[in-house]
């Protein structure tokens, strides 16, 4: 069964769901707060937020793209809307991050130099076999670096709307 709703006016009753699955949306919604209050609602005690969002990350779905946030940010929304943290990861690091960057930049002036026939799309072809090129040199650079956190292209949060803050950061 498929339910069209909003998520800042969700049509179900308070205590519904053990688990809500929140995958980059926040960025897309001028109030976040009152989405994160909508979904402590609808969680039953105890219930689990497993939530996503992008930190080094293009401009998507403009114009409704309205924020980023640290990690430091997400632990402040979440305890302000009652949420504990049981877990918040980052994903990339700043050679995986800088490759995702590039390939997007590569990937979107490819598009846009087509689209626009552009004289500089006849040598824009071989530009696009860099991609490959570029992922794999950086995985393989990436993965003989020391870990780095502080260079994430995405969060991943673990949250609960129990009284039990057992946060396990990077």
């Amino acid at each position: 069964q498929t339910i069209n709703s909003n998520i800042l006016h969700m049509p179900f009753s308070d205590n519904s769901f053990d688990v809500v699955f929140l995958l980059d949306v926040l960025e897309h919604l001028p109030d976040p707060h009152v989405c994160m209050s909508e979904i402590r609602r609808v969680l039953r005690p105890n219930g689990l937020c497993y939530l996503q969002v992008p930190f080094i990350y293009p401009v998507h779905d403009a114009p409704l793209d309205f924020q980023r946030f640290t990690q430091y940010g997400m632990l402040n929304l979440a305890g302000k809307t009652g949420f504990s943290t049981i877990d918040l990861k980052t994903v990339g690091t700043p050679l995986t991050t800088s490759a995702l960057i590039t390939n997007l930049a590569i990937a979107k002036t490819y598009i846009n130099w087509s689209k626009q026939n552009h004289f500089m799309s006849l040598f824009a072809s071989p530009i696009i076999f860099l991609i490959p090129v570029i992922n794999t040199l950086f995985f393989i650079v990436d993965k003989l670096s020391i870990n780095e956190s502080s260079f994430p292209y995405r969060l991943c949060l673990i949250l609960s709307n129990s009284d039990k803050n057992i946060e396990n950061t990077d």
